[in-house]
């Protein structure tokens, strides 16, 4: 069973700091062999929380970045059918010589006995495959899964319920218990996801971080000086109230308040007011989120 202080620890030491809502829902997945969906506004540290998890536990981290488009077969396996085509050019005299008096049937079922097109040899590991394969436990990461359609969502559910996949032409695979990937997926709720997905799953919903968590992350990251991390988590949590088109991740926030005070040295209020003016674009990723937070942050 996860201890819940270790998990705690283990996500610190590799910079991600989780509240207990985050910690008991991780904690569940990883206890039960359950997939964790969590879902949140871009920015939050969803799939933040699958890669410090990886490298807090030092174990493989195995992605899968979801977009409009994605297929089956370039996530879950394929079979290397150059490869195949070389393989019957290579033997393509033999074969002709074996089969010269053979029917197009008899051809047909001469090669396939010889030949084992669909086993394991021309098989090809896409990442869930790789994720049920390889020995040892990994974190196996499902990135913005609202991106892809629900043909993708139907192919993952036997991955997601059984840690198993069938392949037709082959067989169904089924990962050792203790090869099992921790599974996490991510949403931004860009549609809705499936019902027989989410039952799957242990559901997490990641809020926004407050001032007060920014600030203690700030005086554990950046520096122990009550008045700049006040100020810039005041900043931070300001910002995350706007509506902006590319939200302002804790990770941002954080490197902005490195830049500040360890590159710029800036400590007072009022230096640090005109330096995060000229410092905007470790905040904003386009103009029209520039313009917002400089307007509406820093009153300019």
């Amino acid at each position: 069973m996860t201890n819940i202080n270790d998990l705690k620890t283990t996500l610190e030491n590799a910079d991600y700091f989780a509240d207990e809502e985050i910690l008991y829902a991780l904690m569940g997945a990883i206890d039960t062999n359950l997939p964790l969906l969590i879902e949140g506004d871009p920015g939050v540290g969803k799939s933040s929380l699958a890669i410090a998890l990886a490298k807090g536990y030092n174990i493989p981290l195995i992605r899968v970045q979801c977009y409009d488009g994605i297929s089956p077969d370039s996530i879950m396996y394929d079979y290397d059918y150059q490869r195949m085509l070389l393989v019957v050019s290579a033997v393509r005299d033999k074969l002709n010589d074996a089969m010269k008096d053979l029917s197009v049937a008899e051809s047909v079922q001469y090669v396939s006995r010889n030949l084992e097109f669909y086993g394991e040899e021309f098989l090809l590991d896409r990442p869930i495959l790789r994720a049920l394969r390889d020995p040892g436990p990994k974190v196996l990461l499902i990135d913005e899964i609202d991106k892809a359609t629900e043909e993708i969502e139907h192919t993952l559910l036997e991955v997601l319920s059984d840690f198993a996949m069938t392949i037709p032409e082959y067989k169904t695979i089924v990962c050792d218990k203790e090869d099992m990937p921790i599974v996490i997926l991510t949403s931004n709720r860009f549609r809705e996801l499936s019902a027989p997905l989410k039952r799957r799953c242990v559901y997490l919903f990641i809020n926004q971080k407050t001032k007060d968590e920014i600030k203690h992350i700030l005086r554990l990251k950046v520096a122990d000086d009550e008045a700049f991390c006040e100020r810039i988590a005041t900043y931070l949590s300001q910002i995350n109230t706007l509506t902006l088109q590319h939200p302002t991740s804790i990770s941002e926030g954080i490197a902005w308040a490195k830049f500040l005070r360890n590159s710029l040295n800036i400590t007072s209020e009022s230096d640090i007011e005109a330096a995060a003016k000229n410092t905007i674009g470790f905040l904003a990723k386009d103009n029209a989120d520039r313009k917002a937070i400089l307007n509406r942050v820093f009153g300019r």
